[in-house]
């Protein structure tokens, strides 16, 4: 098939910095590895350009830019962001009427069989009457309220309101694909309620060969991840006044770790961890730092998107330790076997304890986590998911994916 890939903001990133570009990559590369021709068409601002990588520019696709011009968002644009409609966007997208034209002719001009549209502001930008597959990454409606918690603002009405549009809008872009894709498997249970047609493909990025690195002796847990995430930011201040204050005067004898690009602007919760675990920041080659039968800590309390972090950690054989709710994403987790899940405070302390004096433990579990990673989490075996998508979608048949904003 002729597939013409629309993203926006990022570009696809093999060696990625978000989960954002990593998935654009994944979907390209996907598409192309299942032999279909690829257009990729890439939405940025002016001020945002940025070069492709050599691994993205290899693979036989198309590449066409769409400029836009990036301003700051005005008092005018605050205020049109707490109305229906497309305006609830305006929080992800910018300047929809200069874009909109632009991609519609390109996608005209290419005459595809079926358009590939990630993250929620290119359904918006599309014209009606092909088969669209929605790539979804997150609710947004979902992150824009744990971020409120976790930066402690004042509950406002405007806010509320504003996430009720925005929620409006994004199950109505959801509703207009003729297939969604979601990275979570509890999003696509959302949707599927819903009566919407989609498939959960979780985030893995390139395949991540074998750990040469021993198996640890000593317990080291980590907390592993980019601090501009706000899941990351969430769950840092959780184990800090939460689950910190629950070890009493018996933390468990473990080494503290940090792994991943550090708080861009200095927070209590940064200073924290800087004074209790070996920061290690950003670290190009994981396999120097991990050792099979480590732990990937996730206090994450809240179940939004997908936590890339499972994944990588699992591709080294780390033994990832979270609450249930942040594992509802990724089903091919089982709780005992390859991962320890906890579903109060107290248990991931006893869980932390358990897994710290137990050598045979971390052993067994960080090999299970590999051994999962290898059956269910490769590059190559999201592949036949791609492809039932696909089918799926042009089975559906056409969508008027331009009507969405009739809500």
């Amino acid at each position: 098939m002729r597939i013409v890939q629309v993203c926006y903001g990022w570009t696809p990133r093999k060696t990625a910095r978000n989960g954002g570009e990593l998935r654009y990559w994944q979907d390209l590369a996907s598409l192309v590895a299942l032999g279909h021709e690829v257009h990729l068409v890439v939405c940025q601002a002016i001020s945002g350009t940025e070069a492709l990588e050599p691994d993205v520019e290899r693979l036989p696709a198309t590449i066409t830019y769409v400029r836009a011009p990036d301003k700051a968002m005005t008092r005018l644009d605050a205020w049109r962001a707490l109305l229906p409609g497309e305006a609830s966007l305006r929080l992800h997208l910018r300047y929809p009427g200069q874009l909109r034209p632009l991609v519609a002719d390109i996608v005209r001009r290419l005459q595809p069989d079926m358009v590939w549209a990630n993250w929620l502001a290119t359904m918006a930008l599309l014209p009606a009457g092909l088969p669209t597959v929605y790539a979804h990454q997150d609710f947004l409606y979902k992150v824009l309220t744990v971020r409120a918690a976790t930066q402690l603002r004042r509950d406002h009405w405007r806010d509320r309101w504003r996430t009720r549009w925005l929620r409006r809008a994004e199950l109505a872009l959801c509703a207009a694909a003729d297939h969604v894709v979601c990275v979570s498997d509890s999003e696509r249970a959302q949707l599927a309620a819903l009566g919407r047609r989609c498939t959960y493909i979780p985030i893995v990025g390139p395949t991540i060969a074998g750990s040469s690195a021993p198996t640890g002796n000593g317990p080291r847990v980590f907390f592993f991840g980019t601090w501009a995430s706000t899941a990351m930011r969430s769950g840092a201040r959780h184990f800090r006044e939460v689950v910190w204050p629950t070890f009493g005067k018996r933390e468990p004898p473990v080494e503290w770790h940090q792994v991943g690009t550090p708080e861009p602007q200095e927070s209590a919760d940064w200073r924290w961890v800087e004074q209790r675990f070996v920061c290690h920041g950003f670290v190009d080659d994981l396999g120097g730092v991990f050792r099979i039968g480590d732990a990937c800590l996730v206090p994450y309390t809240e179940d939004t998107g997908f936590r890339t972090k499972f994944v990588t950690a699992a591709a080294h054989g780390l033994v990832n330790i979270g609450y249930d709710t942040a594992f509802r994403c990724a089903p091919e987790f089982t709780p005992g076997m390859d991962c320890l899940v906890a579903t109060t405070p107290a248990e991931l302390v006893a869980m932390l304890h358990e897994y710290a004096n137990d050598r045979g433990l971390r052993r067994r579990l960080g090999a299970a986590s590999r051994a999962l990673y290898e059956a269910a989490f490769s590059f190559e075996a999201q592949l036949p998911k791609y492809e039932r998508a696909l089918l799926g979608a042009v089975a559906t048949g056409a969508t008027a994916v331009g009507k969405w904003l009739h809500l």
